[in-house]
């Protein structure tokens, strides 16, 4: 958000990303690892079915919304729905149309779903280990030769390409039990890592910097999950669980999902009255109007329809 609202150059926007599908193959691998009486096809069909009542709603209310308000949406309106606008942006080498542009995030996670499930659940635990340590190692060659070949968007959003952080994420929930032994001043120490990475690859090319960068920065990142997954005392405990904070938790995938909505409104209202393109550009202006619109609408969104989709996973036990 900071990046689309304040600052487009800025990095921290794909650091968030990759944090992002990091924390996602650690969750969904913990509780697939959970034990349950089930068989493994109820299983399947129970986190499917949880993560459906999760995901698809407000994500088809946007999809709507924005199909009925850009004709540009409208022509990759079949990617969209169909969790697919990743592969529409890598082979048509283009971040266009803008409205959609943060949804690749979203169609690398669907997709990673519909794989990564069957194989965990049904692959032995042996062999599963050592695909996913492939894979973390695979994903940085795959940007580097796909960077090669189409170096504009196909290295940065498709599949493969963050395969190191979403199965790195669940190398971490397979091994957590052996991680809690590690010392909060070793986390520290390897998340002081991540500025020293930053420096040492301004010193590479581009092409070396997508590769090997993105796959460097995932031990300080991982290092920050495990920290924060042992809880924190004192003022910064204080400040992450105060209410304010814990009803921002709860409404952060609307505050992700819809936070492009409100700049498509702002454009258009500024086109009508001519106000001139004070919102077509990231800025204060542009922060200050669509920051508390992206809160109020994502609110909206779970107290209208998500909590009580969200009430049904009930109904699907892990």
């Amino acid at each position: 958000m900071y990046s689309h609202y304040c600052d487009p150059d800025s990095a921290w926007g794909h650091y968030g990303v990759r944090i992002f599908f990091l924390l996602s193959g650690l969750l969904i691998t913990s509780i697939l690892l959970r034990p349950s009486a089930q068989e493994p096809h109820r299983k399947l069909i129970n986190f499917y079915a949880r993560r459906t009542l999760r995901i698809f709603p407000a994500y088809y209310v946007l999809a709507a919304i924005l199909a009925f308000e850009s004709a540009d949406v409208r022509a990759v309106f079949g990617y969209v729905v169909t969790y697919l606008v990743n592969f529409y942006f890598a082979f048509h080498a283009t971040w266009e149309p803008w409205q959609v542009v943060h949804l690749w995030t979203l169609s690398v996670e669907e997709q990673f779903y519909l794989l990564f499930a069957p194989f965990f659940i049904y692959v032995r635990r042996s062999l599963a280990v050592p695909i996913l340590a492939v894979c973390v190692v695979a994903a940085p060659v795959f940007r580097w030769v796909v960077f090669g070949l189409a170096p504009d968007v196909a290295p940065y959003v498709l599949l493969p390409s963050s395969l190191d952080a979403l199965a790195g994420g669940a190398l971490l929930a397979v091994f957590a039990k052996h991680l809690e032994r590690f010392p909060d001043a070793g986390l520290i120490a390897i998340m002081l890592l991540f500025p020293a990475i930053i420096f040492l690859m301004g010193f590479v090319s581009e092409r070396n910097d997508v590769a090997v960068e993105d796959f460097l920065e995932l031990l300080p990142f991982s290092a920050l999950l495990l920290y924060a997954a042992r809880g924190r005392a004192g003022p910064l405990g204080t400040l992450l669980g105060n209410p304010v904070m814990v009803s921002m938790g709860r409404i952060s995938y609307g505050l992700y999902l819809y936070h492009l909505l409100p700049v498509s409104i702002l454009v258009r209202v500024s086109e009508h009255f001519g106000l001139g393109s004070v919102f077509e550009k990231p800025g204060p202006a542009l922060f200050a109007a669509a920051m508390p619109a992206t809160v109020l609408i994502a609110a909206c969104s779970w107290f209208a329809f998500e909590r009580w989709c969200n009430s049904l996973k009930v109904k699907f036990p892990n």
